[in-house]
C-alpha cells in the first residue's frame, strides 16, 4: 500500500488527513525562546492570540531528520510505499 507523508505547512483539512490515513510531521514555531510543535503544541486559535501578544514576529525551522525517521520507518517496516510532499 501506498502511504502519504507531509508536513504541516500542508494545511491538510483534519477530516482528510483522517480518511486517508496521512502522516503529517510538524514543523516548528518559535516565539522567542518557546518552540511548538505546529498543530500538535499549538493549535491556530493559540497561534494567533500569542502572535497578537509577542513583541516580535514568530518564527519556523524545519523537524529533523530524525522526526521525519519516526514517522518513515513503522511505514516501511509495514511494507508501505511512502509519497513524501514537503516544502
Amino acid at each position: 500500500m501506498i502511504k502519504i507523508v507531509t508536513d504541516s505547512t500542508a494545511y491538510l483539512p483534519e477530516e482528510m488527513v483522517r480518511e486517508h490515513d496521512i502522516s503529517v510531521v510538524p514543523l516548528y514555531v518559535h516565539f522567542g525562546t518557546d518552540a511548538f510543535k505546529e498543530g500538535v503544541e499549538l493549535s491556530n486559535e493559540e497561534f494567533y492570540q500569542k502572535l497578537k501578544e509577542a513583541p516580535e514576529l514568530p518564527t519556523t525551522s524545519q523537524p529533523s531528520a530524525g522526526e521525519f525517521h519516526e514517522v518513515f520507518a513503522p511505514l516501511i517496516d509495514a511494507g508501505h510505499e511512502i509519497i513524501t510532499l514537503t516544502i
